[in-house]
């Protein structure tokens, strides 16, 4: 199966509050940044796929029946404030909540009105029915199913999403946020061996997130992946029901959708009956030249623009763009404090094992708190905990301010052996995206296979 990245906290907070962000967590960078920023993430500590979402300043979440946006995925914010090490039910993204309208037909007060006049407070009219309770709505609900989520109360969260779904079958966030809770959920029941439940939460997220598609036609990208991975999973419950037909089916809609995690399809066990057969080898090949297309989509319409960097690494040693000439350069704006930057780390550590024989370099700028000595032990410490196989800078005020609308943590920049920035990413990205985005620059002329050409 895909496993989700995030936490059911992290994920409640940022699907929920997605009518305005979109899911993943952020904070804006400063107007003007202090040599070692000081920074507050809202995301926890690490959880596992997923979703994405700009997690806005503390306040509560907007649960508008809006296109959830998916302009900055997986990413941690910046801001004036220090790292928090609070999980988010302390600070949740702003915008609050609307308040419910009353239900239609009960007066506003909740008072019974009466032929002579209203009943004194605490009394019913003999012979009037009692008043019904006002209609709780999707707004309450999710704003509900959030406090759960935070609590980590998987059960109640669930059962809150699915009346909110009741209540509104159309509601484009409920439909949404119940299909991402379902697979995070049902990703927790498999881990805990109960292949059963898991299954059945898998197969009614896939079902859920159909729905949306059909319902609104224009799904954004966070709708996309979503429903790329809900189907993936479903595929998988399929097999392990021991129903491989449905699992080749449903595994080929969700490259239709736009699955292109080839290195999760490759070492899945939940789909190794399937690798022999030739259905799963077409849809495997039809992944990868998906995932090498879309690279080679983003790589022409990426941003580029003049950088360069000239710093200090963590061993005092001096590093420089131009130490890199002539190679493919991965450069990641990151914080140790920063889950989502954190997550990604292996991913880099495994691009660097596969790709450094063939010229690939990555180099980690840090923006941290604290004194100076004490930013370079807390770096050292984590790469080496996280053996970490390429150098990390300190970041500084003037490299940042030279990358455009730098929003949040992490932000990739990928450069080419030319030294031209080719595209920039926010947020967490999954694997199989960075690979396929390395492997097409590497696979470019360098500018001496070029000149010899010529």
């Amino acid at each position: 199966m895909l496993r989700s990245m995030v936490s059911l906290a992290f994920l409640i907070t940022v699907v929920c509050g997605c009518g305005q962000n979109g899911p993943a967590p952020v904070a804006q960078v400063p107007a003007a940044a202090s040599p070692q920023p000081s920074v507050q993430s809202a995301a926890t500590a690490p959880g596992e796929t997923g979703g994405s979402a700009a997690n806005p300043a503390p306040g509560t979440a907007a649960t508008s029946n809006a296109a959830p946006s998916a302009a900055v995925p997986n990413s941690a914010s910046l801001s004036s404030a220090a790292p928090s090490t609070a999980t988010p039910n302390t600070a949740a993204p702003n915008n609050a909540v609307p308040s419910a309208a009353p239900s239609s037909g009960a007066p506003a007060t909740g008072a019974l009105s009466s032929p002579g006049g209203a009943s004194p407070a605490g009394t019913t009219t003999p012979g009037a029915a009692a008043p019904a309770a006002p209609a709780v709505s999707v707004d309450e609900l999710l704003k509900k199913a959030q406090g759960q989520g935070q609590r980590g109360d998987s059960n109640g969260l669930v059962a809150t999403l699915r009346e909110a779904v009741a209540a509104e079958p159309t509601h484009r966030v409920a439909l949404l946020t119940l299909a991402n809770v379902l697979q995070q959920v049902g990703g927790q029941n498999s881990q805990r061996g109960d292949a059963n439940g898991a299954n059945a939460m898998f197969l009614e997220a896939a079902g859920i997130m159909r729905k949306l598609r059909t319902t609104y036609p224009d799904l954004n990208e966070t709708e996309k992946q979503i429903l790329a991975n809900a189907l993936y999973n479903e595929a998988c419950a399929h097999n392990l029901q021991a129903n491989g037909e449905k699992a080749l089916a449903s595994l080929r809609e969700s490259v239709d959708a736009g699955f292109s995690d080839v290195g999760n399809l490759e070492k899945d066990t939940d789909l190794a009956s399937l690798r022999d057969k030739p259905e799963f080898k077409v849809i495997h090949d039809d992944m990868a030249r998906n995932a090498v297309a879309e690279a080679k989509s983003q790589l022409a319409k990426g941003e580029s623009f003049s950088f360069d960097f000239q710093l200090t690494d963590v061993d005092d040693k001096a590093v420089t763009l131009g130490d890199f000439k002539g190679k493919v350069l991965i450069v990641d704006f990151w914080g140790t404090w920063c889950p989502p930057c954190r997550m990604e780390i292996p991913h880099f550590v495994e691009l660097r094992n596969k790709y450094g024989k063939d010229g690939l370099e990555i180099v980690g700028l840090n923006y941290e708190r604290g004194a100076a000595d004490q930013v370079k032990d807390t770096i050292k410490k984590f790469m080496t905990e996280n053996a970490m196989n390429y150098r990390c800078a300190i970041g500084d005020p003037a490299t940042q301010q030279k990358v455009p609308n730098l929003t949040g943590y992490p932000t990739t920049l990928f450069i080419d052996r030319t030294g031209k920035v080719r595209l920039k990413l926010v947020g967490l990205q999954s694997l199989a995206k960075l690979d396929a985005i390395v492997s097409v620059l590497l696979a470019e002329s360098s500018p001496t296979e070029s000149a010899a050409g010529k």
